[in-house]
């Protein structure tokens, strides 16, 4: 009896990006479509929050230095990604 076990990855193109990581002035979100997104910071908190469509360019000029989570929610899927701010 063998038992697979691991993590599945899907190849192609991915639904969700974020760029520049480490950022300093402006985050960048990519996706196919509309969704909601949250910036959330290391202990918990809400910092920002609004909609995405296809890209939007984010300004995190006014976040303090540190490790953030970025949650986006599609109609079908959540995505979560970590980005730091320099």
């Amino acid at each position: 009896m063998i038992n697979n076990v691991g993590i599945n990855e899907t190849t192609g193109q991915r639904e969700f990006e974020i760029y520049p990581n480490p950022a300093t002035e402006i985050l960048i979100i990519t996706l196919s479509g509309k969704a909601d997104f949250v910036l959330i910071d290391a202990i918990g908190r809400e910092v920002k929050q609004g909609v995405i469509v296809n890209q939007n360019q984010i300004s995190v000029s006014d976040l303090i230095a540190g490790i953030y989570v970025v949650q986006v929610k599609t109609e079908h899927s959540v995505y979560t990604s970590k980005f730091l701010k320099l």
